[in-house]
């Protein structure tokens, strides 16, 4: 199984990840992904430090975000988590972190 070619790029391997992009999709093909994957990692998210979580705007959606554990652990409706996607998405969060944040508050 070949290395990742996302992960080839993050370590400046970019024959490799040509080559395995190259095997997978074709040349043509590989080319433009590797322009999109290029693009990708160029956008790195900002890092938040744990005091800010506690502050202005998150301190709201870290209050909801355990609101919503506690009382689904209290009454045990696990209906709250098919709407949790929702939830979070209409309430500003992008549709990936709202997922995201399902699957973290499952486990």
């Amino acid at each position: 199984m070949p290395e990742s070619p996302r992960w080839l790029l993050s370590k400046s391997r970019e024959q490799s990840a040509r080559a395995v992009l190259e095997l997978v999709h074709g040349a043509a093909a590989a080319e433009r992904e590797l322009l999109n994957i290029r693009a990708s990692l160029g956008k790195q998210a900002r890092r938040f430090a744990l005091r800010e979580l506690l502050t202005g705007r998150m301190r709201k959606v870290m209050i909801f975000g355990f609101g919503i554990a506690f009382f689904q652990q209290a009454t045990g409706i696990n209906a709250v988590f098919y709407y949790l996607p929702t939830i979070f998405s209409q309430s500003g969060g992008e549709l990936s972190s709202a997922f995201a944040s399902r699957c973290s508050l499952a486990w």
